[in-house]
Formats: structure tokens, C-alpha cells, sequence
């Protein structure tokens, strides 16, 4: 049975909008990453480790500073704010290696049909990301 209509304001669709080209284009290249570790191409990664684990610290806190915020009980925060650590910490690391492999060896993955698969499996992704955020409690309670 479907939820009650959600009244939507206005730019509703261009702010969703504009996080699916962002989500899918770091997706995208979260796969690219995943090529590039694969094919041993990823070069400097140690130097960039740290970053990513600050962007997961973030991510931690302000999910269970938005989550407290939100009146939501603490465990689901927890479970929550732990889940989200852990995808943003995977996104931003497979991501950003995926862009600099782009960047470094566009010949290898633009120039052939596996960034469209890439892309598309990206979309799907992030679509049931999107359905899995507005449902989250369901899964934590």
C-alpha cells in the first residue's frame, strides 16, 4: 500500500534532480575506481587515505547530528549514522580514484562501451538509493 502523497515544493525536482547527476556521476566512477584497483593502475593512493577518512568522520557526525535533530531514537541514529559512514567513506574513495583514473587513462575507459554499462548501473543505484533514504526507518526500527 502506498504512503500518503508528499506535498512537494517548488525546485523540488530541480534540487533531486541535481543530486541524481551528482550521485550518478560519483557512482559511475566509484566502478571506474573499482577498474582501476583491479588493473593495478591506481597510482598515489596512500597519500590520499587520509582524506577520505576525514570525509567519513563527517559524514559520521553529521548524520547523527542531523538524525538527533530529526527526533529519531538512538540506536536507528547509530545504525544510521554508521551505514552511511561506511557508503560515503566506499564513494568517496573508489569515486575519486575512479575520476583520477579517468583523467590519467581516458583512452582506457571513455573511449569504449563500459561507461555507458557503468552509468547505467549507476542510475539504478542510485534510484534505489534514493527510494531506500525516504524508507530508511522502516529498515532500522
Amino acid at each position: 500500500m502506498a504512503g500518503p502523497m508528499r506535498r512537494r515544493g517548488d525546485g523540488f525536482l530541480l534540487r533531486v534532480g541535481v543530486l541524481i547527476v551528482i550521485a550518478t556521476v560519483f557512482l559511475t566512477a566509484s566502478f571506474v575506481g573499482v577498474v582501476g584497483f583491479i588493473s593495478g593502475d591506481i597510482r598515489g593512493f596512500g597519500g590520499r587515505v587520509p582524506w577520505y577518512i576525514v570525509a567519513a568522520a563527517v559524514t559520521f557526525v553529521a548524520s547523527v547530528v542531523l538524525l538527533e535533530e530529526q527526533g529519531a531514537a538512538g540506536r536507528p541514529i547509530m545504525i544510521t549514522a554508521a551505514f552511511f559512514t561506511m557508503l560515503i567513506f566506499i564513494v568517496a574513495l573508489l569515486g575519486t580514484e575512479g575520476l583520477i583514473h579517468i583523467l590519467t587513462n581516458p583512452e582506457l575507459i571513455v573511449a569504449s562501451d563500459v561507461i555507458l554499462y557503468f552509468l547505467s548501473a549507476a542510475l539504478f543505484a542510485v534510484g534505489v538509493g534514493y527510494w531506500a533514504f525516504n524508507h530508511w526507518r522502516e529498515f532500522t526500527t
